[in-house]
């Protein structure tokens, strides 16, 4: 009976602290970067430029959680993919919002990417620190010559 009671009580301990420790260790972070593809029928994912292995999409997306989550999704991903994105977002406990969660349609190599939430068409970029910058100020309008 005291396992018991020890598990409720470790339980209930979790699901009241476990997302507000989640969201503080994302908040020592200010971007993750996750790139979305699909190469030969397969579905990749990067966070932060490198791969999770199999199995562990989330716990490497929990590990670099940040304040604001960019993703780059290919033309060719999935909405399947974005949509796993969003609930690791809340299965850690946070809200994705316009504040939080930019997606852009971008080509891996390609000129330019297309911010989805107003469609103005900006100069590609993978790089963390422009990446935030951009989430700053998202782009209104398109902008990439």
């Amino acid at each position: 009976m005291k396992l018991v009671a020890s598990f409720a009580a470790a339980l209930l301990t979790f699901s009241i602290v476990g997302p507000a420790s989640a969201s503080s260790s994302c908040d020592a972070r200010a971007v993750v970067v996750v790139e979305l593809d699909v190469y030969d029928g397969h579905e990749v994912m990067r966070i932060n430029e490198v791969e999770p292995k199999s199995g562990a999409a989330f716990d490497d997306f929990f590990k670099n959680c940040a304040r604001k989550t960019v993703v780059l999704a290919s033309p060719s991903s999935t909405i399947s993919q974005l949509l796993n994105i969003r609930f690791f977002i809340g299965k850690i406990g946070l809200k994705a919002s316009k504040e939080n969660f930019f997606v852009f349609a971008a080509r891996p190599g390609g000129r330019t990417m297309t911010y989805l939430e107003t469609f103005a068409t900006i100069k590609y970029t993978r790089n963390k620190d422009e990446l935030l910058k951009i989430t700053e100020d998202p782009p209104q309008e398109s902008n990439y010559l």
